[in-house]
C-alpha cells in the first residue's frame, strides 16, 4: 500500500491526465449512449431514403443548399429545428463532403 501511495505522490500529472481522460471517455459515451441521434453513412442515408421515405434535412446555408444539395431534401437552419417531438434523427457522417466524394447525386438551384 505504501508503493501505490508513493507511486501517486511522484506522478500527480500523470494521475491527473488519466483521470481526466477516464472521466472524458465516460462523458462522451453516455453522450453518445443517451442521443436521440445517430450518426450513419451515405448508404445507410439512401436505404432510410428509399425504403423508409426519409425526409432529408439540410440545415446548411441558403447558398450552400443552392450550390448543391440530396434530392428533395429540404433546407430548414439548423435554429429553427426543435428536436423534442421528431422521433428518429439521424445525421449524415462526415456530411455532404463524403456523399460527394462516393459520386452520389446532387441537384444543384441557379437561383
Amino acid at each position: 500500500m505504501q508503493d501505490v501511495i508513493f507511486f501517486l505522490s511522484k506522478h500527480i500529472l500523470l494521475i491527473s491526465i488519466w483521470i481526466f481522460c477516464f472521466i472524458a471517455a465516460v462523458f462522451f459515451i453516455t453522450r453518445t449512449l443517451l442521443s436521440k441521434s445517430k450518426m450513419i453513412n451515405n448508404f445507410q442515408a439512401i436505404k432510410l431514403i428509399n425504403q423508409d421515405k426519409a425526409i432529408v434535412v439540410d440545415t446548411r446555408s441558403l447558398e450552400s443548399f443552392k450550390e448543391g444539395h440530396i434530392l428533395n431534401s429540404i433546407n430548414v437552419p439548423l435554429k429553427n429545428i426543435f428536436l423534442g417531438k421528431i422521433k428518429d434523427v439521424y445525421i449524415l457522417k462526415n456530411g455532404l463532403y463524403y456523399w460527394k466524394t462516393d459520386n452520389l447525386p446532387l441537384i444543384v438551384n441557379d437561383k
